[in-house]
């Protein structure tokens, strides 16, 4: 895709505030919307599927997932999600990869985050139950929930590790 024609894509929507760059919520397609077109941003997503079936696309490939399915999209990556075949309920997290800096350059920036936030890490995209790490996962996004409702002290300490 040439460069200015990706730019046309680029949402600038803030789906955080300044002070914690970090935001989940749930979308229902087609309740709340028929699809979410074809975008970028800088940011992480996370699309986890609670209910139902529908499609998400990741430059340009489609991928149809379910209840449990988890979608990782990379800063920059083009994504999409329906249009509304099915019904579908997903959690919907999004975080500036900020959120995972540190102030020195240790080992986990220079060997794990700075390759993925330049996309020279490969990561699975579509993650399911079929993958050994699947239940970890859940765990986590399911804690990360917990903490986010009761926004007790510390929480976003707590997301940001």
């Amino acid at each position: 895709m040439q460069i200015p024609e990706y730019e046309n894509y680029h949402e600038t929507k803030s789906h955080s505030t300044p002070d914690f760059p970090y935001n989940a919520y749930i979308c229902s397609i087609p309740l709340d919307f028929e699809k979410v077109p074809l975008h970028w941003h800088d940011e992480v997503e996370i699309i986890y599927i609670k209910k139902g079936r529908g499609r998400v696309t990741l430059d340009f490939t489609s991928l149809y997932v379910e209840a449990g399915d988890i979608i990782i999209v990379s800063p920059g990556q083009l994504h999409a999600i329906g249009p509304a075949e099915y019904s579908m309920e997903y959690e919907n997290i999004i975080f500036k990869k900020e959120l995972l800096s540190f102030a020195t350059n240790d080992i986990t920036m220079s060997k794990y985050l700075t390759p993925f936030f330049n996309g020279d890490f490969p990561i699975v995209t579509h993650v399911h139950m079929g993958y050994s790490f699947y239940s970890h996962f859940v765990k986590i996004i399911n804690t990360m929930d917990v903490l986010c409702d009761k926004k007790e002290f510390g929480y976003q300490l707590a997301i940001k590790s």
